[in-house]
């Protein structure tokens, strides 16, 4: 017989008595862990009571600030990403809907490292599947990006396939390979209401694809000669920088404008202009640049016909050395009846001229409001 057998059962007996206190101590501990929870269990988030039709408003809401950078290194906790690490109910709801994935910018430039393309591509393609089939509000600002890389090409090919999505597009920057941009302006739109489109340099002409419901343009660099443009359909249209000549290809198709923005350099005196009518347009505003030369008397509005005009904003420039025989001769022109008109100045302008409201106000009394802004 082992004579160490007695010590053995000695310390057997001993771990014992410490399982025994410790779990003794652990029934305890449970005890009022329980007595803790029980209270914390029963107590109800008040924004975990709301109606999930509620909280999915409250969603949608949030949804509709700008739209998110994928750019922006932060973009994966920014909404609607953050939402879905609140809970699990939050996360069903956020997945479940599209519209909060519908609309992000992308940015590519040329000092971008391939990873952070590859990085805005890959959630770029998260946003576009969680969107499912919902309109979609898309920025993409291209300055000189390596268009050699395959990623980035196969990329401007997947939104391409989501082009009938579109519903809100904005393209700014430079593209020398027009080419990335066909499948995506080319193919049919049905839901596209409005076109952003401004970029320096585009290498090739784009026409764009049947977009039945586009209303709303704004052009900018080479867009506004390289872009063929349903424009007979066009009801707001902003041209920006150029000479009012570049500009008046596209005014003469578009007929049917009802607002009309043209942000114009005024550096040199321009040639006979043809008469432009638009029988539907209530509101027209000019934006100027003079160039260095504030004394140029270029009279723009004596081509417009406008006999529905509402409002109208204008650059003391663009009326002239006489702006009360230019205002008085482009109402006489159109018959139009004014409710609002505002004209912008320079500073040195306003006080060259020593022109007050008082003195518009008394020139053109049928107008219900006349105000003289400081140029923006």
């Amino acid at each position: 017989m082992r004579s160490d057998l007695p010590i053995h059962r000695a310390h057997l007996a001993e771990i014992d008595v410490e399982i025994a206190e410790v779990e003794h101590r652990l029934a305890k501990l449970r005890s009022r862990r329980a007595a803790i929870k029980e209270p914390l269990d029963a107590y109800k988030y008040p924004v975990l009571t709301l109606p999930n039709e509620i909280v999915s408003e409250i969603f949608f809401y949030a949804s509709l600030s700008p739209p998110i950078a994928l750019s922006d290194p932060l973009a994966p906790f920014e909404s609607p990403i953050l939402l879905t690490h609140v809970c699990s109910k939050w996360r069903k709801m956020v997945l479940s809907m599209p519209l909060l994935w519908s609309a992000f910018k992308l940015a590519f430039t040329q000092s971008d490292q391939k990873r952070a393309t590859s990085r805005q591509i890959a959630l770029a393609r998260i946003w576009l599947k969680r969107s499912a089939s919902c309109s979609l509000s898309l920025e993409i600002q291209h300055v000189e990006a390596d268009n050699r890389y395959q990623p980035l090409r196969n990329f401007y090919s997947t939104l391409g396939e989501h082009s009938g999505h579109c519903g809100h597009l904005k393209i700014s920057g430079s593209f020398r390979a027009a080419e990335l941009l066909t499948p995506l302006l080319s193919g049919s739109m049905p839901l596209l209401r409005s076109l952003h489109f401004n970029v320096g340099h585009l290498s090739q002409p784009i026409a764009l694809g049947d977009a039945p419901l586009l209303r709303t343009v704004t052009l900018g660099g080479r867009a506004r000669s390289r872009v063929t443009l349903p424009w007979a359909q066009i009801t707001s249209l902003t041209l920006l920088e150029g000479i009012f000549p570049k500009f008046i290809p596209m005014l003469q198709q578009a007929r049917n404008l009802i607002h009309c923005e043209l942000n114009i350099f005024l550096n040199q005196k321009h040639g006979a202009t043809p008469e432009l009518h638009f029988p539907r347009m209530e509101s027209l505003t000019f934006k100027a640049d003079v160039g260095g030369n504030p004394h140029l008397d270029i009279r723009i509005l004596d081509c417009f016909v406008t006999p529905a005009l509402r409002r109208l904003v204008v650059p003391d420039p663009v009326l002239g050395r006489d702006p009360f025989d230019t205002l008085s001769s482009f109402f006489a022109n159109s018959s139009c009846t004014l409710d609002s008109l505002c004209i912008t100045y320079d500073e040195g302008q306003a006080r060259a001229r020593n022109i007050m409201v008082a003195d518009y106000r008394l020139a053109f009394p049928t107008i219900a409001n006349i105000s003289l802004r400081h140029k923006d």
